[in-house]
């Protein structure tokens, strides 16, 4: 009886360790997979990039920060007013009137050009821009502005506010925080204008720059970015039209068309340059079906493949399709895709993975397509199916996830 007691007592105390040991490698698991996602999506760790151009040897430029590949720069140029007389010390790049006294106004003559562009699938934002600025020679204080070009032609847009450089003095600039935005694909000129505050416009007066500093940060631009994906029943057929954004040098674009939502075949395909890619697209499908998914099939220049959403267009008097349930996990509500023949009505009812029934509710539908807001906030987290009912067609059962 005792040696019985004892087993049972160091199966329990065995058991007992199993637990703490599994309880304790567990939170060792968790801890780990805690500091992995505070490692790759910690809000801090996002990267910068700062192009500083020194001015006090030569117009060249540095590049410092994580994101420094992602741009594309170059020296330092000097408007025509400024390059005859223009030359580099300590101080920064020397800048004095050559055609007679200040400008007191932004002049195209008057500036100096810092060329700054997107590398890769990547927008850049400028998030700040400060430089040192001395003034001397003659009294009066010079304002300092900011445009940029696009592509090296066509007009300059302004951006940020003016700032001043005091008086014979040496003056920190900072325009404050800016979100300008280099969109990728084109290159751009970020031009600084000088000129005079008030009406004291001396010639004689020289104004020294160094240490422009251009900082911000580069977001990762998809290749090829759906605007939107459509189509109506017409006398002549299907008409299906689409618009992309592209960032890839070549697309290909396949029509696909399927009769179940489930097996689609290839009814056009269309190949464009990076230009046309970005221009509207339509195609004609004259010899639809009764009921028609149609769908974009996108293959970028490096071979990755996208697909739009589905849509569906309904060629009799009457039917519904059920064409898609998103976003498929959900914390307040989601969206029932519904494409209909004609004006008529739909009963969707939620439940829950044992078949019971959590909530239904009527209703109305317009021919075309609807978009049928789903509230799900009040359900506790799990999974969930829900199931559209209609005397136009059968039954259709979609899955969730509440979180």
């Amino acid at each position: 009886m005792k040696k019985r007691l004892l087993l049972n007592t160091a199966r329990i105390l065995f058991l007992s360790s199993e637990k703490k040991i599994s309880r304790l490698l567990l939170s060792n698991i968790l801890f780990v997979a805690v500091l992995m996602i505070g490692l790759f999506f910690s809000p801090d760790a996002k990267a910068q990039f700062t192009a500083t151009w020194a001015l006090t040897s030569n117009s060249s430029v540095s590049v410092s920060g994580a994101q420094s590949s992602n741009i594309t720069v170059g020296s330092m140029s000097p408007g025509t007013n400024f390059s005859p007389n223009g030359s580099f010390s300590a101080n920064g790049y020397l800048c004095k009137q050559t055609l007679g006294n200040w400008p007191t106004i932004p002049d195209d003559n008057d500036v100096l050009d810092f060329p700054i562009s997107p590398n890769g699938s990547v927008n850049l934002t400028v998030t700040g821009i400060t430089l040192t600025a001395k003034t001397a020679n003659s009294s009066g204080a010079n304002l300092l502005s900011l445009a940029y070009q696009v592509d090296g032609a066509g007009a300059w847009t302004t951006f940020g506010t003016a700032q001043s450089a005091a008086s014979g003095g040496t003056t920190s600039v900072d325009f404050g925080t800016l979100s300008t935005v280099l969109a990728v694909g084109h290159t751009y000129t970020i031009r600084l204008y000088i000129y005079a505050a008030g009406s004291t416009t001396n010639s004689g007066r020289t104004v020294s720059i160094k240490n422009m500093a251009i900082a911000g940060t580069s977001s990762t631009v998809l290749p090829i970015t759906i605007q939107y994906f459509g189509g109506q029943k017409t006398i002549n057929g299907n008409a299906i039209n689409w618009k992309l954004y592209c960032a890839s040098a070549k697309v290909s674009m396949e029509v696909q068309r399927s009769a179940d939502a489930k097996n689609y075949t290839a009814i056009t395909t269309v190949s464009a340059d990076q230009l046309r890619c970005n221009q509207p697209f339509n195609y004609m499908d004259a010899t639809p079906a009764a009921i028609n998914y149609y769908r974009l099939k996108l293959t970028d220049i490096n071979g990755h493949v996208s697909y739009s959403s589905t849509i569906a267009i309904i060629n009799s008097n009457k039917g519904i399709a059920i064409v898609g349930l998103y976003p498929s996990v959900a914390s307040s509500h989601l969206f029932l895709n519904v494409t209909s023949a004609k004006n008529t009505s739909i009963k969707t009812v939620i439940t829950d993975m044992n078949g019971k029934t959590i909530r239904s509710a009527t209703e109305a539908i317009n021919t075309g397509n609807n978009l049928i807001k789903i509230d799900c906030s009040g359900l506790p987290g799990g999974v969930y199916n829900i199931t559209g009912f209609s005397n136009e067609a059968p039954s259709t059962t979609m899955r969730f996830i509440k979180l």
